[in-house]
């Protein structure tokens, strides 16, 4: 069994996107790579990007939007219900 040596994220974490001018975003830990190196951020804007981080929506379920994969760094976690920050 293998063990991360990440701490466990909450639903909701705070992320930092270094190549798009160190930006911050809460995401739903369901957007994180494994390795917490990668966030997968769709073509959402506005209220239609609130609510995909709110449902916590899994990419697959939404092929109609681009999910791009962008380097990111996790600044922190918030837990189980979302709250604009």
């Amino acid at each position: 069994m293998a063990f991360s040596k990440h701490k466990p994220l909450k639903a909701y974490p705070v992320v930092e996107f270094p190549e798009e001018n160190n930006s911050c975003a809460v995401v739903s830990s369901k957007w994180l790579s494994c390795d917490r190196a990668l966030c997968t951020w769709p073509s959402a804007i506005g209220t239609k990007l609130e609510n995909l981080v709110k449902s916590s929506a899994e990419p697959s379920s939404y092929p109609r939007l681009t999910w791009t994969s962008l380097p990111c760094r996790v600044l922190g976690s918030y837990g189980k219900k979302y709250s604009k920050i």
